[in-house]
């Protein structure tokens, strides 16, 4: 993240308010960045950070050819142990174990493509102290601005955590395994057993996991255990 310093006394009009993410934009030195002062910010990125600022829905704002992220209140509890630091980052340095994955999905808007959009986009981020798996539904829309070298200022990012549902959905799969396989001896019992962690229940010591390549993987028939190990 770069440096901080005191800006409140002088802030310009468009970083008022914005809660948490108000005063550590306020309080960043963003000359320390690759945007530079916020003096010389452009009209268009100007006008993004108020909109997102304000907003309640989770919102990320990747701007420049280095991505620097910018994000609102909303956005802050997906990156975990990731803030405050990564505010002013590079997304690839934010983002360093799914960059890879974002990347292309951040490219194409941004070199003039059509927006991406993904409703389930299933990855391992590190934001806490161990690997896990997470689900979000993202869009990802090219924000113009005639000041850039090519006419597109930045990536705006609008994304919703849905890990809860995705982890609830599996395990009412399980229990409705469980009431088909009650009485089914012990080969139905061993096929629950299974089927549940190919449901999502972790081994001990293991958080659910998975990644974008794995969810190709299990389309591609290959059985569950060579993916988290075989039953025991």
């Amino acid at each position: 993240m770069a440096a901080l310093k005191t800006f409140d006394n002088v802030a310009p009009a468009f970083l008022a308010g914005g809660g948490e993410m108000g005063a550590l934009m306020r309080a960043t030195d963003w000359s320390q960045t690759s945007l530079g002062p916020v003096e010389s910010w452009s009209p268009t990125l100007r006008m993004m950070v108020s909109f997102l600022l304000a907003n309640r829905f989770p919102l990320l704002l990747w701007w420049g050819p280095h991505y620097v992220s910018i994000y609102n209140d909303a956005y802050r509890p997906i990156l975990g142990k990731k803030h405050p630091r990564s505010i002013g980052q590079p997304v690839r340095e934010c983002w360093s174990e799914i960059w890879h994955i974002l990347k292309p999905l951040i490219d194409a808007p941004f070199n003039g493509g059509p927006a991406t959009w993904m409703e389930d986009l299933e990855l391992e981020i590190e934001r806490s102290d161990f690997a896990e798996e997470t689900h979000f539904t993202v869009a990802y829309s090219p924000v113009p601005d005639e000041t850039a070298p090519r006419g597109i200022g930045g990536v705006l990012a609008t994304v919703h955590e849905i890990t809860e549902k995705v982890v609830g959905e599996r395990r009412v799969v399980v229990l409705r395994d469980l009431g088909r396989a009650r009485g089914g001896g012990e080969g139905g019992r061993r096929g629950l057993r299974n089927r549940g962690r190919c449901a999502g229940e972790p081994r001990e010591g293991h958080p659910v996991r998975s990644s974008l390549s794995d969810r190709f993987r299990r389309n591609s028939g290959t059985p569950c255990w060579r993916l988290w190990g075989k039953p025991r």
